[in-house]
């Protein structure tokens, strides 16, 4: 929702003032859809899809960043990802799997189980609590810029890379395009990547 809210409804406003004569029901949630039970034309989502039958074209190429508030960061002393099993995190609800985080580095992947000390629906309220210090938190890189810009945060083993956050467009397989379907996609995927901010 944070994503809908920041960066694609300005676009979208955009688009629809543009083509007036557009209808269209707009539906912002953090839960993975399924966009062929609920008949969406086009779906945008943060992350890959589930089912890989779904068309997706990636709009935006986003990374996940470990974060936490710079006195936790310092307390917490982390050097391995498996030190973060006894680490206070903060947990996105409603994923698959999302008390296992999983890093790369050299090759070489590390998965490990995270204690959900607090857990959340919203990416905006787990950010709010990273930057209290609550815990250690995995949010895109968009998401976290503007506090680790400020100070207000800092990349915890940041030599581990987590899978990354690609913005997609999803459409259903085995059907016609819709023209107006196509051309939204094809207005985000020019306009959305001037928008994202990066983590630098």
């Amino acid at each position: 929702m944070v994503f809908g809210e920041r960066f694609l409804l300005p676009e979208l406003t955009r688009f629809f003032d543009a083509h007036r004569t557009l209808d269209a029901v707009l539906s912002f949630s953090d839960r993975y859809i399924d966009p062929i039970a609920e008949h969406f034309d086009v779906t945008f989502r943060v992350g890959r899809p589930l089912d890989s039958n779904l068309r997706a074209r990636t709009l935006v190429r986003s990374q996940r960043r470990l974060v936490a508030h710079p006195a936790l960061a310092q307390q917490l002393d982390l050097g391995h990802p498996m030190d973060l099993a006894d680490a206070p995190c903060l947990v996105h609800a409603g994923r698959i799997a999302a008390d296992n985080w999983r890093f790369r580095r050299d090759g070489q992947e590390h998965a490990v189980a995270v204690r959900g000390r607090l857990v959340a629906n919203h990416s905006a309220a787990l950010l709010q609590m990273a930057c209290a210090g609550l815990g250690v938190a995995l949010l895109a890189d968009w998401l976290v810029a503007d506090a680790l810009h400020a100070g207000q945060l800092v990349a915890v083993l940041p030599a581990y890379a987590a899978p990354p956050a690609p913005v997609q467009a999803i459409t259903p397989p085995h059907r016609i395009p819709d023209p107006n379907a196509q051309a939204l996609i094809a207005f985000m995927q020019v306009h959305l990547p001037q928008r994202m901010p990066s983590a630098g």
